[in-house]
């Protein structure tokens, strides 16, 4: 049971830092013709690096789905799609 309620929280976590960086994701026009550009490259940046956390929290949620469901074909197939997507 714990590991149901880990998994859950996982996602939960993941999808909400998903939002979190589409909500503060700056604008290509924001980055090139803003005064504080070089704070909008910052920023870009670190929500790159949110971004990539949030999608390796997301698949260990999606990995503890899989488990709870039972690991069959379609959920091995499942994983390997979210990972390749995630790699892209």
């Amino acid at each position: 049971m714990k590991r149901d309620v880990f998994s859950g929280v996982l996602l939960i976590g993941g999808a909400l830092a998903g939002l979190l960086v589409m909500s503060h994701h700056p604008t290509a026009r924001g980055m090139m013709t803003g005064n504080d550009a070089s704070r909008q490259a910052h920023l870009n940046v670190a929500l790159h690096g949110l971004a990539l956390a949030a999608v390796a929290i997301l698949f260990l949620g999606l990995l503890g789905l899989s488990r709870r469901l039972g690991m069959g074909n379609l959920s091995n197939a499942a994983l390997v799609a979210m990972d390749s997507a995630a790699r892209r």
